[in-house]
């Protein structure tokens, strides 16, 4: 009765067995076959950013999300691949893609641990979890990542797959080893030192809190980790490792100059490629755009605009500091203010960062020391730019900037401020004040940084530099400051900005008379005149200098710019007739059918008059302007090149007339 029992479990035990044999198979079978092809890894869809070059083919700038950099095999120095063995999988090269021996080993931690302590993917399970998977923690999952990493290992060598996932990962600030050697040490992957191999493998784990321009002391922590792993391995020696670990975290300049100067430009040809390819093509897609721009025309633009709006803003005065701090019993900042300040922002030349003036001294106030005959030393504020930071604002600096100051009468009816001379530092600036300074130098001997006073300006400013013989947009700025941190903008006014053109519309009405039969000779009457407008409103245009010439030829007339005889001109050719022109400069504004339009009291925008204007050295051609010269996608194919577009607006005659 036993026997017979004993025999009834073992076929029902072996039933149960093929059952749940053929259960998991199946289940396998059916999960297996839902899994993408391994043969996208042979040429991958990587997320690669738009790179962005000058007319001369310089790089610019990129557009990303994922900032991505390919790189092939045998640029990867061996420290890198060492590191990442030694750190990542010791047996990479010994297993077929999954590790059982490493796997009973982290199971064995976890059930100890009551918890996952331990991690058991191989780098051929992990690229192709980069590549298919997502990172959601079940066992589906696990066991899609292991069957998707015997098909990896069957159809790609050893060295193919670390390319794979050295391209593919994260690195914190940069995806892709090469574009993370660019961004934190500014080096090619194959030039990289030990150290840096090093930290680079260490980010991996946790990428977004290890990064060194997040937390450098868990950066150099996870580095000497990885250098520790190496000598275990073998890969290296002990004095090796103690070398390298000894090493200083140094990380590339991230400021560039040229970033704030191509900003509005850049932001313009960003609007166009995502209007005409897409989000996904623009982000992703590793387009190679060459714009029109001349780099070198770009910044010195910049720059000019800059130190013009600047200039115009000191012309107007100094309206004083930004707020006030009250200073400690001993004259000293409240540390959390120092601290949060210029929270994230290193004094670097040519940077605005805020600053809280603790001393103020006058030549009167600074006692002589040794002859009566000797003169003072010069007057001049200390700045605190952080706890430990201080900056030194001289007397000669800011009087050659500013000369005067905007004083506020304690009257509340009184709407405009009183503009004053500034005749000594104590006349702007006391202690306790919270204003804004540039960096312009620091002094090797003190230690202190070089300050100049410095003030948000309250206007602003445009600039389009357009080539009329082909439209090439050679230089656009939209603002002094691009961005969204404060002072800066996206609004781009040189295409966007609407304002009153003034006389700088007077050259297209002289040529819509021309076209319509005047010439250079034609008399015109410079005599106090009223215009009736639409509106039945009475226009009295004056001259600028408040005279009158009388009789006075056309060409005269515009060599003057005088205003009554212009809009007599409108008067007698029609409004509509000059607004028709306007149209073939290339102006779209609206402009009112009114005779007053000649003296540019409606609006243009910056970009469509300086495309106007490019009519006459064009002999009567107007250039559609160009900002792409041509795209290629990220295998180096032409896309799209784009054409120089010129149309007719006026006879080469008017043109040459006028001009």
């Amino acid at each position: 009765m036993a026997k017979h029992y004993l025999k009834k479990s073992i076929k029902i035990g072996l039933a149960a067995g093929v059952a749940m044999f053929l259960a998991i198979g199946g289940y396998l079978f059916h999960l297996n076959s839902s899994l993408p092809s391994v043969d996208a890894l042979t040429d991958p869809d990587y997320s690669l950013p738009t790179i962005i070059y000058d007319r001369h083919g310089q790089k610019i700038t990129e557009i990303f999300i994922k900032r991505r950099k390919l790189v092939v095999f045998s640029q990867l120095p061996p420290h890198l691949i060492n590191g990442l063995i030694a750190k990542e999988d010791s047996r990479f090269f010994d297993h077929f893609g999954i590790d059982p021996l490493r796997m009973l080993k982290a199971a064995w931690v976890n059930a100890l641990a009551w918890g996952t302590r331990q991690g058991a993917s191989t780098l051929t399970q992990q690229t192709a979890r980069q590549f298919f998977l997502t990172l959601e923690k079940t066992w589906e999952r696990k066991l899609k990542e292991i069957l998707l990493a015997l098909k990896i290992e069957r159809d790609f060598t050893k060295e193919e797959i670390l390319t794979l996932y050295l391209n593919k990962v994260n690195f914190g600030d940069a995806w892709g080893v090469s574009a993370a050697a660019e961004y934190y040490f500014s080096k090619r992957v194959e030039d990289l030192t030990l150290a840096e191999s090093a930290m680079l493998v260490g980010l991996l784990p946790a990428p977004n809190r290890y990064k060194p321009t997040r937390s450098p002391q868990l950066a150099r922590q996870q580095r000497n980790i990885v250098l520790q792993r190496m000598h275990e391995e073998g890969f290296i020696s002990r004095s090796q490792a103690m070398a390298s670990a000894s090493e200083p975290i140094i990380l590339a300049e991230a400021a560039d100059p040229t970033i704030e100067a191509v900003g509005y430009y850049v932001e313009h040809v960003r609007r166009l490629l995502l209007e005409n390819y897409g989000s996904k093509s623009l982000y992703e897609g590793g387009l190679h755009v060459y714009t029109a721009m001349d780099i070198t025309y770009q910044t010195a633009s910049h720059k000019a605009l800059v130190k013009g709006v600047r200039e115009l803003d000191r012309r107007r005065g100094y309206r004083g500091a930004q707020d006030g701090v009250e200073l400690n019993e001993v004259g000293q900042v409240p540390e959390e203010i120092l601290e949060s300040i210029n929270a994230g922002h290193s004094p670097e030349v040519g940077k605005i960062l805020k600053g809280i003036v603790v001393e103020v001294t006058d030549e009167e106030d600074k006692p002589r020391k040794g002859n009566d005959d000797e003169p003072p030393p010069p007057s001049r504020a200390l700045v605190m730019l952080d706890k430990a930071t201080t900056g030194v604002l001289a007397w000669k600096t800011v009087s050659d900037d500013w000369q005067i100051r905007l004083e506020y009468p304690d009257e509340e009816d009184a709407k405009e401020p009183v503009p004053q001379p500034i005749r000594r530092m104590s006349d702007i600036l006391k202690p306790g004040d919270l204003i804004q300074v540039e960096v312009i130098g620091m002094d090797s001997e003190t230690g202190q940084y070089s300050l100049g006073l410095f003030q948000e300006p309250q206007s602003n400013g445009a600039l389009y530099a357009m080539s009329p013989h082909n439209g090439d947009v050679l230089a656009m700025s939209g603002g002094i400051r691009f961005g969204r941190e404060e002072g800066g903008s996206e609004f781009i006014r040189a295409t966007q900005a609407l304002r009153q053109p003034g006389s700088s519309f007077k050259p297209m009405v002289y040529a819509s008379a021309i076209e319509e039969g005047y010439n250079p000779a034609t008399m015109l009457d410079d005599s106090p005149r009223v215009f009736i407008l639409s509106t039945g409103k009475k226009h009295n245009p004056q001259n600028y200098d408040n005279t009158y010439l009388g009789p006075v030829s056309l060409r005269q007339s515009l060599v003057r710019s005088r205003n009554v005889p212009t809009v007599q001109l409108v008067e007698e050719i029609g409004a509509s007739k000059v607004i028709e022109y306007a149209r073939r400069f290339g102006l779209s504004t609206n402009i009112p059918a009114e005779s007053i339009i000649a003296l540019g009291t409606h609006s243009v925008r910056l970009s469509e008059l300086t495309r106007a204007y490019g009519v006459f050295p064009a002999g009567g051609m107007l250039a559609k302007p160009r900002y792409i010269l041509r795209i290629e996608d990220s295998k180096g194919m032409v896309i799209h090149q784009e054409e120089t577009e010129m149309t007719e607006a006026i006879s080469p005659a008017t043109a040459f007339l006028v001009t």
